[in-house]
């Protein structure tokens, strides 16, 4: 699942996969029906948008928001630093157009 909070990028990632993609209203929702949880948010709005959310025990946050860092992430979604682990996202590698 993913929310519907950039209805763009949902609508685009529910056309090129009908069939794995379930866009949600409910942020909540998303989680309750997940083991692992990727937030992609501007750094801005990463508190907010943890602070939100009802984590438990199975769940493991990855977070690719760019200036995030563990003790924070850990302090607003109230889980274990090792449930949380952060991810660089590089393009350029992925596409053989840079190194890393």
């Amino acid at each position: 699942s993913v929310s519907k909070r950039s209805a763009s990028k949902s609508a685009l990632l529910f056309k090129n996969f009908p069939d794995l993609v379930e866009i949600q209203e409910d942020n909540q929702r998303i989680v309750e029906q997940s083991d692992i949880v990727f937030i992609t948010v501007l750094p801005e709005q990463t508190k907010e948008v943890l602070e939100t959310i009802n984590f438990d025990q199975r769940h493991t946050l990855i977070s690719l928001v760019s200036t995030s860092n563990i003790a924070d992430l850990a302090r607003d979604s109230g889980l274990a630093f090792n449930q949380i682990y952060k991810m660089i996202c590089l393009p350029s590698v992925a596409s053989h157009d840079g190194v890393c």
